[in-house]
């Protein structure tokens, strides 16, 4: 048990958990993770937590791009302040979810773009989709 404790994962780490859920097909849950760990940070031991450079990386690495990995993308960039990578992740988005339209909405929010905000509603409503309670 010591071992496991003192050995930190590095990109070896990662590669090879990757190669492995490829051979079992669940890469697409591994790849989400892997991006929000490199935006979130696993824990006090292992500090990745906000490397925006390597998660761009991961995520054009990976094949399918689903809705998962594009909100924690959007969430990352908007997080870094990024409002422009923000807009082009979520207007890539061939579906939006409800959590990707609040998404959207919160990187607005946190970043003081209050018009963003009431277009995406407005976009929102357009579509005939009515805004969930965090959205709201």
């Amino acid at each position: 048990m010591g071992l496991l404790k003192a050995a930190a994962p590095d990109s070896f780490t990662f590669a090879f958990l990757l190669k492995a859920a490829a051979n079992y097909g669940s890469l697409m849950p591994v790849c989400s993770s892997i991006v929000k760990l490199y935006f979130t940070g696993l824990s006090e031991n292992v500090a990745v937590g906000g490397d925006l450079e390597s998660s761009e990386r991961l995520f054009e690495s990976i094949p399918f791009k689903g809705s998962t990995s594009r909100n924690l993308m959007l969430a990352g960039y908007a997080k870094a302040g990024e409002m422009e990578m923000v807009w082009k992740v979520f207007s890539e988005m061939e579906v939006k979810e409800d959590v990707s339209w609040s998404s959207m909405i919160t990187a607005l929010t946190q970043n003081g773009c209050f018009d963003g905000v009431f277009g995406v509603f407005m976009d929102l409503r357009q579509l005939g989709m009515r805004p969930n309670e965090v959205s709201i």
